[in-house]
C-alpha cells in the first residue's frame, strides 16, 4: 500500500487470472464470473468506499482495465479487443453501435506525412468499414455496473450530491486515423473528459470547448479540496493549472492561462521516431494549430480549429482531422516560426 492510502486493491494482469494485492495481500483471481476485473476491483472499491468514516472526505481513484485487449474467461486473447463479461456478450445496447471511422480513417494519400506514416499499409480488411465497437461497448456496460454501484454506495451514504466525479482516458487512441491503428503517435493525444458534481456544478448537461491537460487534473482536486500543491522538494513547481473555473464557474474563477501546450513521445513504440509538439489554445493570438517536431528532422503543421474531429466533416472550416500537412506551405511559415520558437522556449 503506496504511502498517503488507506485502502488499495491493486492489479497485475487484465481481465482473468490475474495477481491482485488488495491492502499488500496477494490473491489470485482465476476465470470465473466473479474474477471479471472489472466486476472484481468495483465489488473492492463499494466496500471501501462504504467503510470510510461519514465525517471526512475522501478521494478515489477507479482504473478498470477495460477497453484494452485481453484474455477472456476461455483464456484467449483477441490482440484487436477486450474480453466481455459473459452477462453482456448479447446485451442488445450495444447491437446497433456502428464502426468508428473519423474523416482521416485509413487515408488514401499521406504523401504531406511523414515518412513512417508514408510507410504504412492501408487498414487490414478486419477494419473495413471502420473500427469495430461492438466489443468495446460490452466491455464498457460492466464499467457502467460499476459506476452504478459506486454511486448507490455514496447516495446510502449521502454523499453523491457533493461528491466530483472526473472520467478520464488513459491516453488518447488512432483508431485508424492516417492508416494508425494503436497511440503514442501525434495524431493521438486528445482523450475525453468529463465531470460531474451535482452540488457544485449543477446538473445541466453541457460542453467546455476548452483543450486542457492531466496535468490540471491535481491542481484542481486540490483547490476545491482546500489544499496547496508545491514547490515541490524538487524546486519544481507546479506543472498543472487549476480547471476550477470551467467545472464549477459559479464557485471557482479558475481557468488555465496557458495558451499551449506541450506534448512529447520519447519513441521506441512501433516505428514512431522521437517527437515533441505544441497544441494552440482558444486563448492563443494565432488561432488553433498543431505543430510537431520529430528527431528526423520532419515537420508538421495543422490548423486545428473546427474541431475537435469526431465533430467535423470535409467541406467544414478548419482541420482539426489534420488532413493537410501545412509545413511546408509559404503561407504559414511565420506561424510555423512562431510556433517553433514558443515550443523551444516553452520546453
Amino acid at each position: 500500500t503506496p504511502p498517503g492510502w488507506d485502502s488499495t486493491a491493486i492489479m497485475s494482469g487484465s481481465y482473468y487470472e490475474y495477481t491482485a494485492w488488495i491492502n499488500g495481500r496477494s490473491v489470485y483471481r482465476g476465470s470465473r464470473a466473479a474474477d471479471y476485473s472489472t466486476d472484481f476491483f468495483a465489488n473492492k472499491l463499494s466496500g471501501f468506499l462504504a467503510s470510510a468514516p461519514a465525517s471526512q472526505p475522501l478521494f478515489a481513484w477507479f482504473s478498470p482495465y477495460a477497453t484494452h485487449s485481453g484474455k477472456d474467461e476461455l483464456g484467449l486473447h483477441d490482440h484487436k479487443l477486450p474480453a466481455v463479461p459473459p452477462r453482456h456478450k448479447s446485451d442488445p445496447r450495444c447491437a446497433g453501435v456502428p464502426r468508428f471511422a473519423l474523416p482521416n480513417f485509413d487515408e488514401a494519400d499521406v504523401s504531406d506525412k511523414p515518412a513512417w506514416v508514408r510507410e504504412l499499409p492501408r487498414v487490414d480488411s478486419f477494419y473495413a468499414g471502420g473500427y469495430p465497437l461492438h466489443k468495446h461497448c460490452a466491455s464498457l456496460l460492466s464499467v457502467d455496473d460499476a459506476i452504478g454501484r459506486v454511486a448507490a454506495t455514496l447516495k446510502q451514504q449521502g454523499r453523491f450530491q457533493n461528491t466530483m466525479w472526473i472520467a478520464i482516458g488513459d491516453n488518447g487512441w488512432g483508431g485508424g486515423s492516417h492508416r494508425w491503428i494503436a497511440k503514442s503517435a501525434p495524431y493521438t493525444t486528445l482523450t475525453p473528459l468529463c465531470v460531474s458534481w451535482p452540488a457544485g456544478a449543477g446538473v445541466e448537461r453541457r460542453q467546455v470547448r476548452f483543450q486542457v491537460s492531466n496535468v490540471d487534473i491535481a491542481p484542481t482536486i486540490c483547490e476545491f479540496a482546500g489544499c496547496v500543491m508545491g514547490p515541490f522538494p524538487s524546486g519544481f513547481e507546479v506543472d498543472g493549472q487549476s480547471i476550477g473555473g470551467l467545472i464549477a464557474p459559479t464557485i471557482s474563477k479558475s481557468v488555465p492561462t496557458r495558451n499551449a501546450i506541450l506534448m512529447q513521445n520519447k519513441g521506441g513504440a512501433w516505428q514512431i521516431p522521437p517527437w515533441k509538439a505544441i497544441k494552440t489554445t482558444s486563448a492563443h493570438p494565432l488561432g488553433l494549430w498543431h505543430y510537431v517536431e520529430y528527431s528526423t528532422g520532419a515537420k508538421e503543421l495543422y490548423d486545428v480549429s473546427g474541431g475537435p474531429c469526431f465533430f467535423w466533416q470535409p467541406g467544414n472550416p478548419g482541420d482539426p482531422c489534420e488532413l493537410r500537412n501545412r509545413a511546408g506551405d509559404p503561407a504559414t511559415l511565420s506561424v510555423r516560426q512562431a510556433l517553433a520558437e514558443q515550443m523551444r522556449a516553452m520546453w
